[in-house]
């Protein structure tokens, strides 16, 4: 068993060494992170299956060609994107950062984190509580 540095993530692994081989270019042992993992804080997928196709899909057109940050505030983490804006050709441009958090919270792709637990507890029936034939609510 040797140690690794995964050259996506940064992250070292340990690995049974009949799996390691040597790189050629050893380039890559010198290159910055490609990735990185981090988990949007405040928000939870709105799909009962995690995050779908359409939060996916959203997600790449807004970070296509644009400058991404991860964000740091307080006890949170933020991905946002950067967008320039000019009114016309000789105006000065006007740089916004977007919350990509605001954005799928927005068009209702992610819910407030714990929203669906708390739902879950508020939505909990006791059996007096439920309508019977003849006394509906």
């Amino acid at each position: 068993v040797c140690q690794v540095k995964l050259v996506d993530f940064g992250l070292v692994v340990k690995v049974d060494i009949q799996n390691v081989k040597k790189l050629e270019n050893s380039s890559f042992a010198k290159k910055k992170l490609f990735a990185k993992s981090f988990q949007m804080e405040g928000i939870e997928a709105a799909g009962s299956g995690g995050w779908s196709a359409s939060s996916v899909d959203l997600l790449i057109n807004l970070t296509k060609k644009r400058k991404v940050f991860l964000v740091k505030k307080d006890a949170t983490t933020d991905l946002m994107v950067e967008e320039t804006t000019a009114n016309n050709p000789l105006d000065v441009e006007t740089v916004i950062r977007i919350s990509l958090a605001d954005v799928l919270l927005e068009r209702g792709l992610a819910l407030p984190k714990n929203t669906r637990s708390k739902c879950a507890r508020s939505w909990t029936v006791v059996g007096d509580e439920i309508p019977r034939h003849g006394n509906i609510l």
